[in-house]
C-alpha cells in the first residue's frame, strides 16, 4: 500500500484528522502515515485523529505493529496530548489489542472502536 497525501485528510467541520487505511501497510508506510498525521496536526492545530481501518483488507502483522508502536512512542510528548481513535470493522482482535498494549506500555493511549461513527461520537462528546 502506498499511502498518499490524499489518504490523510482534515475534517474542518469536526476538527478531525482522518487516515483511511485500505491494505496491509509496511512499517515504512505506517511511519510515513504517522508523520503525515503529526505534520497535519501541527498545521491545523488539531489533536483528534481517526485511523479508519474499517475497509482494510488485512491488518498489519504483530511484528509490524510493534515496530510502528515503538516508533510512535518516541513522539510521546506530542502524542500524549492527542486523541487517537482506531476504527476496526471486525471485533477488536488480538493484533489491535496488542498495538494498544504496546503503546499504553509506552504511555501513549489509543482508543479502539468498531466503527468510525463510534469514534467520531466519542471524540465529539469526550469531555
Amino acid at each position: 500500500m502506498n499511502i498518499e497525501q490524499e489518504d490523510v485528510k482534515y475534517d474542518s467541520k469536526n476538527d478531525f484528522i482522518v487516515l483511511k487505511a485500505r491494505t496491509e501497510p509496511t512499517p515504512k508506510e505506517m511511519k510515513q502515515a504517522f508523520k503525515q498525521i503529526m505534520d497535519m496536526s501541527t498545521i491545523k492545530n488539531s489533536k483528534n485523529v481517526i485511523i479508519d481501518c474499517t475497509k482494510t483488507i488485512k491488518l498489519p502483522s504483530m511484528l509490524n505493529l510493534h515496530i510502528v508502536a515503538t516508533y510512535m512512542s518516541k513522539q510521546f510528548l506530542k502524542l500524549m496530548k492527542m486523541n487517537i481513535c482506531v476504527a476496526i470493522s471486525d471485533d477488536i482482535n488480538v493484533e489491535s489489542k496488542f498495538f494498544d498494549t504496546v503503546l499504553a506500555n509506552r504511555m501513549v493511549h489509543i482508543y479502539l472502536f468498531k466503527t468510525t461513527g463510534e469514534a467520531k461520537d466519542w471524540l465529539l462528546h469526550k469531555e
